[in-house]
């Protein structure tokens, strides 16, 4: 199963699905991109369709199997994040939203909150755990070529 997104009933250092990771990791400077070494997540998350909210506490949210990815080299996990309303914001969003399920940006963040730094374009990783450069357009493509898991 994938982390959830957020966690119930926890403490407040182990609600968030990258603090539920770290465990797993010897350091946490990993979660901070060095372009953005000023804040603590410069990640998101693939929010809707590969972590969400418990359902119990949420109409959008339901636990994922990995089993149930048809594409998990094309399906997005993670990429570069921000959280600016009027541009690219100085700290990471801890979530991405795809551009096929909202007509315009949750909180109304530039590019759905994936982050243009390195050079108009992101960098991604996979559910088959690679990770690549890609342009921050071909992201939010919602065509035939989404990697958003439709």
């Amino acid at each position: 199963m994938t982390p959830k997104y957020y966690q119930y009933n926890v403490p407040a250092s182990a609600d968030m699905w990258y603090e539920n990771l770290q465990p797993y990791m010897k350091n946490t400077q990993v979660q901070t991109c060095p372009s953005q070494s000023a804040t603590a997540l410069s990640y998101g998350v693939n929010w809707r369709h590969v972590i969400c909210y418990p359902a119990a506490h949420s109409s959008l949210g339901k636990e994922v199997g990995l089993a149930e990815f048809q594409k998990p080299a094309e399906t997005l996990v993670l990429a570069d994040s921000h959280t600016g309303t009027t541009g690219e914001g100085s700290a990471g969003c801890a979530a991405i939203y795809c551009p096929h399920c909202y007509a315009t940006p949750p909180y109304s963040y530039v590019n759905y909150a994936v982050s243009s730094r390195h050079n108009d374009g992101a960098n991604c990783a996979y559910l088959d755990g690679h990770a690549k450069w890609e342009k921050t357009q071909n992201i939010l493509r919602t065509d035939a070529s989404s990697i958003w898991a439709h």
